[in-house]
């Protein structure tokens, strides 16, 4: 991965289709979709062109985004080959989008990988990129890992589909049932501020594409 402003993002190099174009993307647990910019989408980033991959399918349909900072993103459906690092996807269904909010042509992205559950995404109907690497038989078990690097040790990053780095691992392995399989959403017990117990107690979502740890007015006041 890619640290980006001091921890502020992280992406990954993804390769789409037979000619291996390439695209920075962000790993989102938050959201399950793939896309990408189509080649007639005005903007600044990186565009797929459909014409130069002989592996690219049609698909009917089209979708649209909205994510929860305000941006949004529409288009059309394709199918094709993708490649996270090193893993091959073939016949992914990615989104290809024709027209996409202001922040996304400022930003560092080219796009976005959804690595949350099925019932989330805005494709119906189809796999999302960790349920086809489950079904083509591209990783040992049914789980990913993720690492973010701090930028004041180095910066970077990794993600690990199939399996997990012991070394990246403090003490023991926890694990914690998901609640409601849409979003990455776990149970927590407690939050505290140093030894300050703040009270809270509730469900809570594990978003790699939330840059901010966001609380209630209450707890934030106390923090």
């Amino acid at each position: 991965l890619t640290d980006v402003a001091r921890d502020v993002q992280y992406y990954a190099e993804v390769e789409i289709g037979s000619n291996m174009q390439k695209f920075r993307l962000d790993l989102d647990t938050g959201s399950s979709d793939l896309w990408v910019a189509d080649i007639t989408c005005k903007t600044r980033r990186r565009r797929f062109i459909k014409a130069n991959s002989t592996t690219f399918k049609p698909v009917v349909g089209k979708f649209q985004i909205s994510y929860g900072d305000g941006s949004a993103v529409k288009g059309f459906f394709g199918q094709d080959r993708v490649n996270v690092g090193g893993l091959v996807i073939e016949d992914q269904v990615i989104g290809l989008a024709t027209a996409q909010s202001m922040s996304f042509s400022n930003d560092v992205i080219d796009g976005i990988l959804g690595l949350g559950f099925n019932s989330i995404s805005c494709m119906p109907g189809t796999l999302t990129p960790m349920d086809n690497m489950i079904k083509q038989n591209l990783i040992q078990s049914p789980i990913f890992s993720v690492w973010l690097g701090r930028s004041t040790e180095g910066g970077g990053g990794e993600y690990r589909f199939g399996s997990y780095d012991p070394e990246r691992i403090d003490g023991e392995l926890t694990w914690c049932p998901v609640t409601v399989k849409r979003y990455w959403q776990i149970k927590c017990d407690g939050l505290f501020f140093g030894d300050v117990d703040l009270q809270l107690a509730s469900d809570v979502i594990v978003d790699t594409g939330t840059t901010l740890v966001i609380v209630p007015t209450d707890v934030a006041k106390a923090i």
